[in-house]
């Protein structure tokens, strides 16, 4: 079920009702509210939960508390709701939010996990945790490129999508930083880092392109297969020729002069 205005004040009522009270709140009051709430598509409960979060930030403390509270419950669409409400108070103090963050964008749940992967970007023009504290932001979502949870390093794939797309001339910095998860063992954190190299060639399909060119001769073990997942798609059709270069490379077949590559 997805959250009407009624469910929506019932919700805004209870968090009223925490932020007076807030070391006296049943986090299982919230549970009941939530419980049934579809996850997927995340805009229902995102939007929702960002209108509720606006009224608590005029309580910080408060907010605070409620927040760290709900983070432990057992229901999903709780502790997807906690994520979303990060999400905005993180803007303001986003250190205070880097161990939860890292917990629910490992979450065990991946519609939890994709609310939880999207706490520190931009959640709206001029909104979100790395429109002010970008090279915090960076530094965290490093960690978890490197972390040894591969639903972390998925979620890292993630994590800066929309920041990169409203600031696209740092789309670079943003595959540097994740360029070791085009090479990672698992799956699906390769699968991941497809999807943000997509997102990112809609915008800047050449810088994309341009970037695999450069790894063709240091391909590591993995990296091969995601680069040619990302070029059998329908990708940046514009730009067929240089698409045809590199997956020639990649496949081995007809290695570019211009590159030298010797089969692997």
């Amino acid at each position: 079920m997805s959250l009407d205005s009624e469910a929506i004040a019932e919700l805004t009522t209870l968090m009223n009702q925490w932020t007076q009270t807030s070391e006296s709140a049943d986090v299982g009051e919230l549970d009941q509210l939530l419980s049934g709430v579809a996850l997927f598509p995340p805009e229902s409960l995102k939007n929702a939960a960002e209108v509720i979060a606006a009224d608590l930030e005029k309580n910080p403390s408060a907010a605070v508390d409620i927040t760290l509270k709900i983070i432990g419950s057992e229901e999903p669409a709780t502790r997807a709701f906690a994520a979303v409400l990060i999400s905005r108070f993180a803007q303001y103090q986003p250190a205070l939010w880097k161990s939860p963050a890292s917990l629910l964008a490992a979450d065990r749940v991946w519609e939890v996990r994709q609310h939880g992967a999207k706490i520190f970007d931009t959640t709206a023009p001029g909104q979100g945790a790395a429109e002010f504290h970008a090279d915090f932001v960076f530094d965290v979502i490093k960690e978890w490129v490197s972390d040894k949870n591969y639903l972390l390093r998925h979620s890292a794939t993630q994590a800066l999508t929309g920041w990169a797309l409203g600031h696209i001339e740092q789309a670079e910095k943003l595959l540097a930083l994740l360029e070791p998860l085009f090479n990672d063992s698992s799956e699906y954190v390769r699968a991941g880092a497809v999807l943000t190299l997509r997102a990112l060639g809609r915008k800047r399909p050449q810088l994309v392109l341009s970037f695999i060119e450069l790894r063709l001769d240091n391909l590591g073990e993995f990296e091969r297969d995601t680069y040619r997942t990302l070029l059998d798609s329908h990708f940046a059709p514009a730009h067929d020729q240089s698409k045809e270069r590199i997956l020639s490379a990649l496949s081995g077949s007809a290695p570019s002069s211009e590159h030298n590559q010797s089969s692997t």
